[in-house]
């Protein structure tokens, strides 16, 4: 992974992370992109940050996601200063880490939403929160930077420990915008947990403390399809794979994905990918 935009970065071959601190004195950097995501927590001053077109002022507290491919800069800065941790997509994805509803609202929901929020969802950290946050980026750069035996491990344990925090932190904040899509990072883990099952959207939005239309709202603004297309498309996916793998017929396929009418669920697939059930299998597409 290289970095080349922070002072004081450290990495190392073949690991998957990379720890720096950039000083921006009064210039910013110019806009570029990273083959990695990026973890940026703002720890003094302030300035402008530019994400895919759109500008926005940060400054100290300030906590936010910048994904693989995305383009960004900073500008017109006074004195800021931040700590970049890289890391490649994948390590994130881990089962115990996006089940938290605040770590999926943090790391995948906040930057999917960032355009149509102008902002309002990042994570804000108090005086008290930053310290402790500090104080494990400390740690990890101790290890980093001793890579003495074993180093690796502690130091993939304290990136852990720290997206945890941070999950837990956003749940926990007051502001309105960051408990709505908490909330909808519950919504969306309870729909991939049961996709292949009936699932009352009104119902899952009020057990989650989000009205209907908002729930409609800015699920369509997060990912850019309704949430019923959403749970269509998780199912058709599940058929193509039961479709590859299995010797189960096309009825058994479409009750196993959820569809209880093996008409309908010929008929869908076949305007989503193009031919039928039958034919994908023969195909082998």
């Amino acid at each position: 992974m290289k970095n080349f935009l922070l002072n004081n970065t450290i990495e190392s071959d073949g690991f998957p992370f990379s720890l720096g601190e950039a000083i921006i004195r009064t210039e910013g950097f110019e806009i570029h992109t990273h083959d990695y995501c990026e973890l940026i927590i703002i720890t003094s001053g302030k300035g402008l940050h530019t994400a895919e077109g759109r500008t926005f002022p940060v400054g100290r507290g300030d906590i936010f996601i910048i994904n693989q491919g995305q383009s960004h800069c900073f500008s017109r800065s006074r004195d800021l200063i931040m700590y970049n941790i890289g890391y490649m997509e994948e390590i994130k994805g881990l089962k115990e880490l996006t089940a938290l509803p605040g770590v999926m609202a943090l790391f995948e929901l906040e930057p999917k939403s960032r355009k149509n929020s102008d902002f309002k969802n990042r994570f804000h950290a108090n005086p008290d929160q930053l310290e402790k946050i500090s104080k494990i980026i400390k740690e990890m750069e101790k290890e980093m930077r001793s890579e003495k035996p074993g180093y690796q491990t502690i130091f993939r344990n304290l990136f852990i420990n720290l997206i945890i925090l941070l999950g837990r932190n956003y749940s926990d904040k007051g502001f309105i915008p960051g408990r709505n899509l908490t909330k909808l990072a519950r919504c969306i883990r309870q729909i991939e947990e049961n996709y292949t099952e009936e699932i009352n959207l009104k119902s899952l939005a009020d057990e989650n403390g989000l009205s209907y239309p908002h729930f409609i709202k800015t699920f369509g603004a997060v990912y850019g399809t309704s949430p019923l297309q959403y749970i269509l498309k998780m199912r058709i996916s599940r058929a193509t794979e039961l479709l590859e793998t299995t010797d189960l017929n096309i009825t058994e396929i479409g009750f196993e994905c959820g569809f209880g009418d093996s008409n309908y669920f010929s008929r869908l697939f076949r305007k989503r990918m193009g031919v039928s059930p039958g034919k994908f299998r023969k195909s082998g597409l």
